[in-house]
């Protein structure tokens, strides 16, 4: 009887599997291999790790920084490093800075890892497929964002805490400086003097009424419209809620702020405030950048 031979076909898949794993270790690929071309990013989340300095994460929804970000991604070729569900790493390894980056493929939601180590490796975890680069420009690059983050964050603070006081003023009629943290003094500034006249005036009319706001409480959320080194405008969201003395029902409010800020000697001052329900303190100074 005669022994069958077995067809070469067979060897086809096994060279093309070769072939694609060779490929694969010895050609760059995109971080973003596993997704379609028009895939939609909403969000990315960069974290720095064991830093000195708290820092804050930097996150973003914004269409034109996510388009940043994906392109310095893209400029970014990795190689073939297995497939895992999970990230591994030693000590030696060990994440400095990560990013997590997610959107929408079709009606699907994918999300990606992306973390570097202090070697400036870059790991990317797409689905089970885990690539590799070390490219030290991206590690720069998202080290740059998360500092602006932080800044942000800053700038954000200052706004926010501005309006509160602002507030305290306004409704409770408390005797808080107004020029401080701010680009000027009471003298530059009629509507600030208007402010604090007015208040002084409504407290004399609640002491001889005996109806002072109680309970007092206020919520803030801020977004940054516009950022530079040296200037940021906020808005500024802020809910009010309080009860008048010998009232059952607590009252409440909303105003919206919108506060320009300027940073002079590494310092972020607020130099405008528009909005609210009865305040507007536009103009606080024609700010040329001299000096």
């Amino acid at each position: 009887m005669k022994k069958k031979k077995l067809s070469p076909l067979w060897l086809i898949p096994a060279v093309v599997i070769v072939a694609l794993i060779l490929w694969c270790i010895h050609f760059p690929l995109t971080m973003f291999m596993g997704l379609d071309k028009d895939a939609e990013f909403v969000v990315a989340t960069v974290t720095a790790l064991d830093r000195e300095e708290s820092y804050p994460d930097f996150n973003t929804n914004d269409p034109q920084q996510l388009e940043q970000i994906v392109g310095e991604l893209r400029s970014t070729r990795c190689r073939f490093f297995g497939w895992s569900n999970r990230m591994y790493y030693d000590e030696e390894e060990k994440p400095q800075l990560t990013l997590y980056i997610a959107g929408y493929e079709g009606d699907a939601l994918f999300n990606m890892g992306i973390w570097i180590n202090g070697k400036k490796d870059v790991i990317v975890q797409d689905g089970y497929i885990l690539l590799r680069a070390k490219d030290g420009a991206l590690y720069d690059y998202l080290t740059e964002l998360v500092e602006k983050g932080s800044e942000e964050a800053v700038a954000k603070e200052v706004a926010a805490n501005y309006v509160e006081k602002l507030s305290r003023v306004i409704y409770l009629y408390e005797d808080i400086d107004l020029a401080e943290n701010t680009v000027l003094t009471y003298d530059d500034s009629p509507e600030m003097q208007y402010v604090v006249e007015k208040s002084e005036e409504l407290k004399a009319r609640r002491d001889a009424e005996g109806h002072f706001r109680t309970d007092w409480g206020s919520m803030y959320s801020t977004d940054v419209m516009e950022f530079s080194e040296d200037s940021a405008i906020v808005l500024v969201w802020e809910d009010i809620g309080f009860r008048y003395e010998g009232e059952e029902f607590s009252s409440g409010m909303g105003n919206e702020y919108t506060v320009t800020l300027k940073k002079l000697n590494g310092e972020w001052l607020v130099s405008s405030v528009e909005g609210g329900d009865t305040y507007s303190l536009k103009e606080m100074e024609l700010y040329t950048g001299e000096g």
